[in-house]
């Protein structure tokens, strides 16, 4: 069974392995975070993700 979750660091290995592990480009949605290193994903990745999942961190557009 599928569940949604909101993004968080307590579930970083299994978020890191489902996200890095989804391809680039499949059936017109895209990945950017494909293959990211452990690290990354972590230290930059998941904070920004967590940010944006709670409006945060966007960029204003005039």
């Amino acid at each position: 069974m599928l569940f949604l979750r909101e993004a968080n660091m307590a579930d970083a290995e299994k978020e890191f392995k489902f996200i890095t592990e989804l391809p680039t480009d499949e059936n017109g949605f895209t990945n950017k975070f494909y293959r990211v290193s452990k690290e990354e994903f972590i230290q930059t990745v998941l904070p920004q993700m967590i940010n944006e999942s709670k409006g945060l961190a966007f960029k204003q557009i005039n």
